[in-house]
């Protein structure tokens, strides 16, 4: 059983937004289409409860995209003094990629493992942007490169304040 706690100067959930919170963190495709086979439309109760609509979000802006090829092994050792899951290897293409708003990030690196097998090396969606480091063959990142940055270009929104 999950249990939900709310402030006392939130609103006051209903028995099926309650259950939307855990969609929505883990389902949210990027297109305000949330759902779930417990929910259904998880995502469309919580605009409506909040009184928001999808196309009033930030649309995200990419601040930075670099490619670098071929990385030396004092390079990788300097990336991955503090790595304990997956490692940048001599020899591979890094992909460093920044976003604004920073929450982005994360579905832009969800894209990119879909579009290409890569290794995800570093995320960060703390701040004023995101930023993710992706490692792989030049291919393999050149197509997560694109498969990231269309998916996010693709998103609706206004202009960031």
């Amino acid at each position: 059983m999950i249990r939900f706690s709310f402030p006392s100067h939130a609103w006051t959930p209903t028995p099926d937004a309650r259950l939307c919170w855990l969609t929505i963190v883990t389902s949210s495709d990027g297109t305000g289409n949330f759902t779930s086979p417990l929910t259904g439309n998880a995502g469309r109760i919580v605009l409506n409860r909040l009184d928001l609509k999808v196309a009033e979000r930030i649309k995200p802006i990419i601040a930075s995209s670099q490619v670098i090829t071929n990385i030396d092994p004092y390079q990788s050792q300097l990336i991955n003094r503090f790595r304990r899951g997956s490692l940048l290897v001599p020899g591979e293409t890094l992909l460093v990629l920044e976003v604004a708003p920073a929450a982005y990030i994360n579905f832009a690196a969800n894209e990119a493992e879909k579009g290409s097998s890569i290794k995800l090396n570093h995320i960060s969606s703390v701040g004023r942007f995101g930023r993710m480091w992706l490692s792989g063959s030049e291919a393999e990142i050149i197509q997560a490169r694109d498969a990231a940055t269309s998916a996010l270009e693709a998103l609706e929104g206004v202009e960031g304040r």
